[in-house]
């Protein structure tokens, strides 16, 4: 009798210290308490970017931009779960989202005292106002179909008025910087400079998410007419690429 009692027992025990690690594995921690934070897979870049790779924006010249404030639990098991939206600028940006984050899950899972534990995780997303006249201008824009030259080709290379340092200028005063905590890096882009001197053919060669690329080409659009590259004497269409420099505000 005692035997079977101590086995009862003990098992008793043993359940009990089970449901007591499984209650302690369901608590939420924030980021300040755990030793080790939830991070992305191969680093917040490649969050940002698997983000502007799958969003939908809102198809209407009414949607201005806005900034989406999301929190979400990173699971132990890496999955992402109760999602909800603190603030969004409307027209469905919130379900956007919440879509969004179910594609890019890859996170790895935060740490307490060496075991993976639930971590409350609060993002902003910003979301680019849906510009559709930049489609039809990066599509429509090619009229003249001549030979399109490298720079080291020809006599004199496309030069913006002023110089590039006034390009740069127009670029910063221009340029709608996301407001995300720390976001900097480059935007590489290449274009065509036509015989007129006028922007064609924008291509973002790489970015660095959260809607920059499509920014820096509603950006290269809009700028003043280049003075033409020149070849034999004639200007002629020019392909040129350069560099963005991207720092938010601190």
């Amino acid at each position: 009798m005692r035997r079977i009692l101590y086995i009862t027992l003990t098992f008793f025990i043993i359940q009990l210290s089970y449901a007591q690690e499984k209650i302690a594995d369901e608590n939420i921690y924030s980021l300040a308490v755990v030793d080790k934070k939830p991070v992305y897979e191969d680093g917040i870049e490649a969050f940002s970017k698997c983000i502007s790779a799958n969003i939908e924006l809102p198809k209407t010249t009414e949607f201005k931009g806005g900034k989406v404030i999301v929190s979400f639990v990173i699971n132990s098991d890496a999955t992402t779960t109760e999602i909800k939206i603190l603030k969004d600028p409307g027209f469905q940006t919130g379900e956007e989202v919440k879509r969004l984050l179910a594609i890019c899950n890859h996170w790895i899972p935060g740490e307490l005292n060496g075991k993976k534990v639930r971590v409350n995780y609060v993002l902003p997303i910003t979301i680019p106002a849906y510009e559709p006249e930049l489609v039809s201008e990066v599509i429509q824009d090619v009229v003249d179909t001549s030979k399109v030259y490298d720079g080291k080709m020809i006599e004199k290379i496309p030069e913006f008025p002023g110089g590039i340092e006034a390009f740069y200028r127009y670029v910063g005063r221009n340029f709608r910087t996301p407001m995300i905590e720390k976001l900097s890096g480059k935007i590489f882009l290449s274009f065509v400079i036509e015989k007129t001197g006028k922007v064609s053919n924008c291509k973002v060669i790489r970015d660095i998410g959260y809607g920059t690329g499509q920014e820096a080409i509603r950006v290269l659009m809009g700028c003043p007419d280049w003075i033409p590259g020149m070849h034999n004497g004639e200007p002629v269409r020019v392909l040129y690429s350069l560099p963005i420099n991207i720092q938010a505000n601190r």
